[in-house]
Order: C-alpha cells, then structure tokens, then sequence
C-alpha cells in the first residue's frame, strides 16, 4: 500500500480498485455511476502524465459495435431507449480501457484478480444467507435492494417487468435484480478466485479460497440449473488448462466435486417444492424462442433497434409478458439483426483469440488465461437460456473482465519472432577456425 501511494496515477488506479471490489455490492441502477464518475479523473492523470488511452482491437470493435445501436434508433421501433442502451454500453466500456491502461504491472494485476475474487465471494455470501434464510421460510430481502428496483421501477418506463411470484420466495438473487442476473456476475468472478487459489499464498491463498466457496454457494442460492453446468465446466476447463500443481488441483477438484453434489441437491429441491415453476420455465423459454424467429421473420437485416425493449414489445404482441429473448444471441438479432449476430459474434471472436493466446503461456499468464477461458464459457453456457447482458452491473462487470484480459495481454511476455531473434554464438571451435 505504501508503493501505492506514491504513484503517480494512485486516485484513478485506487478508483479502479473499489469499482471492482464494491460495485457489485450496490443496487443495480447506481453501482455504473463508479465507472462513469471515476473516467474524468482518469483522464485527466492520463493527460498529466502524457499516457495515451489505447483501446485494443476487442475495445475498438466493441465501441463501433455501441455507435451502430445509436444508428439503430433511427429504425426502432424505441428509438430513445435505443440510443440510451447503447450510449450505456458505450459508457461501460470506459472501465474496460481504464482497466487496461491503468492495471500496468503485474503486482496491480495481481492486486486486480484479488478483488474480483473478494467482491464476488461478497455477493456469494449474502446470496447463500439468503437462500438458506428461504429453506426455512424465514422473511428476508431478496433481492438485498428490493426496496431500490421498486422505486426505480415505477420511475423508468420499462414495457414488461419480469414479475415472477416464486423466486422471490425460492432463489436468492443476492445484491443483483434476480437469480439469473447474480448467477452471470459470479460465473464471470469465479474463476478469478479459484484461480487466486492457484497463484496467491499466505492471506490472500485463503481469502481466495473463502471468495471460491462463497461464490460456489452463491450459484447454488439462485438453483439456476444453466448456471450449476455453467460453473462446473468452467471448473473443470480451469483445471485441465492449468499447470499442475497437485496439491492445489486436489483444492480445486474437491470444490467440483462438493459444488456439483450440491447442485443436485439445489436442483431437486427446486423441482420437488416448484415443479409448475420448473417446467413453466422451460416451455416459456420455448414460446420465447419461437416467438424470437417470427421477429427475425420481420425484420431479418436490422432488427427491431438497440435494447431489449422492442423485443419485450414483439414478444407481447404474441402474447407472451416476458422482458427478453433469454437467450444472448437471440435477443442480439432481434435486437440488431443478422447485421448485429454477425458483428457481435467478430467481437466474441476476437475476445477468444485473446484468451487463447494467454492460455498458452505458462506460470502466472497462462493460470489467468485458464482463469479468462473458464469465465467465458460460464458466460457463454449461461447465455444460452439468459440474456446476459441486459442490466447496467452485468454490463460494468463484462466490460472490466475484458479489461483485465486487455491488461493482461499487453503485461504477458511478448514471444520473440524468427526475424528479431538474435543468432546464437559460434561454438569455441568455429570462433576459433575463423580467426
């Protein structure tokens, strides 16, 4: 901490530092504000120290990608709440280039993966107290900030509000709006923390250790059965891309085994206490689906504009009261079109080849590529039944958990090519010839 204080950019840095430690931990609606109100001084010490902001190709990618949702509202069927999206994503991007920028050593990146670890096993804690709190039918808040949504729900025009009256009084949603949405935020944070586990001794060995079971328990507290496959593949992908350290890798996979036996558990419970509810989810998924294709039927090209509130209008226009397409990549087409699938899968695209070239380095870069690679695919599984990034935090978080891949690419060693190496000495015997 004392390094810390004498650094230059110490205000923007420490700034980053309680985003991702504590933003989470905020009501949905102002935990994004951090980000927003943090860049100006970011800016300015990048100004005064005459560092250039560089945004990588991703972060180059993902802004043309938020300025063609502005472009859409000339076509929405909302054009204001297709421009206000957009300008969000836009906005949350600010912390993916902070991030990138700022996190320059690898001490800050390891001070960086810390605190991911720490705010999720925060938010897994008050999850799992909330969710054994509703085993025994005890009264509790759920979500944390149920009185914050209310209010902001009756101010913001939003044309469907998701309203089921069973989670609320089964599943724990944590700090987050709803199960689905805490579960996308902790597949993202996990790994960092199982992780931390592998890099970290002393204090932070076990406050990554105590962060991985939280975040365990905060994914069984939402008994969401795309999260529970998501988090133990993302494990198990962890595990077979890291260097094996056995005693650690035993840690490791005693965390799957219990988390898995768990999820069981979780799952079944659900199913025996909520079997409407269990099997209403899923047909409702199903008429979703359907009712996303006769969108694109519509509007094949550039779909009904930015932001998920033209597609909560086409879904009720055939019936269905839902405020989604739950499903990431349907609800980017309805959203934008094929011309929108197709870009946002470039982006993903070029995000993988970043963490795959991680993943092939070995020591400390190449455990935080298993760490990115195990993130993404929990996010991509829980994609397929979710709209993932639908709320201002899971927005923030995505965007920062691509910043920390960002810095750590441009930390990772860069590997010598053949043109720059530099021609080995001449054996004794050769020099000797040649004089």
């Amino acid at each position: 901490m004392e390094q810390l204080r004498r650094e230059p950019d110490r205000v923007p840095l420490a700034m980053l530092y309680v985003t991702v430690a504590f933003a989470a931990l905020l009501p949905e609606y102002l935990a994004p504000l951090l980000t927003l109100f943090f860049f100006p001084v970011f800016k300015r010490n990048c100004t005064k120290l005459g560092r250039k902001v560089t945004l990588g190709d991703t972060g180059k990618a993902l802004l043309a990608f938020a300025l063609f949702g502005v472009v859409s509202a000339l076509w929405s069927v909302t054009p204001i709440m297709s421009a206000a999206v957009s300008l969000l994503w836009a906005g949350m991007m600010l912390g993916m280039f902070q991030t990138g920028v700022l996190i320059n050593t690898r001490e800050r990146l390891e001070r960086l993966v810390l605190l991911f670890a720490a705010g999720g096993g925060a938010v897994g804690a008050i999850g799992t107290v909330q969710y054994i709190l509703l085993l025994f039918k005890v009264p509790v808040g759920n979500p944390f900030w149920l009185f914050f949504d209310r209010a902001v729900y009756r101010v913001l025009p939003f044309a469907v509000q998701d309203t089921s009256p069973v989670w609320h009084t089964s599943r724990a949603a944590s700090t987050f709006d709803n199960p689905l949405i805490v579960a996308t935020y902790l597949l993202l944070v996990l790994p960092f923390a199982v992780a931390g586990i592998k890099i970290f001794t002393g204090k932070r060995f076990w406050v990554c250790l105590v962060s991985a079971v939280f975040s365990v328990g905060g994914i069984l507290g939402t008994s969401s059965r795309a999260a529970a496959v998501a988090s133990i593949l993302g494990l198990v992908l962890f595990v077979a891309l890291s260097e094996h350290n056995w005693k650690r890798i035993a840690v490791v996979s005693s965390t799957i085994l219990v988390a898995g036996f768990f999820f069981v558990l979780v799952i079944f419970n659900r199913h025996l206490r909520y079997a409407d509810d269990f099997e209403n989810s899923t047909q409702t998924r199903m008429k979703i689906w359907k009712a996303c294709a006769t969108m694109f039927r519509e509007h094949p090209l550039l779909g009904n504009g930015a932001g998920c509130e033209g597609t909560a209008l086409g879904l009720a226009r055939q019936g269905i009261a839902k405020p989604h397409a739950h499903n990431l990549f349907l609800e980017i087409t309805a959203e934008l079109g094929l011309v929108g699938l197709l870009f946002f899968l470039a982006i993903l695209t070029l995000i993988i080849i970043d963490v795959v070239k991680l993943v092939l380095y070995h020591g400390f870069y190449g455990r935080l590529g298993a760490a990115f690679a195990a993130s993404l695919l929990g996010f991509l599984i829980a994609s397929m039944t979710e709209f993932t990034l639908q709320t201002p935090k899971e927005l923030q978080f995505f965007m920062l958990f691509l910043g920390a891949v960002e810095a750590t690419k441009r930390l990772a060693p860069k590997r010598v090519r053949k043109k720059d190496a530099v021609p080995p000495e001449p054996a004794p015997e050769t020099a000797k010839a040649a004089e």
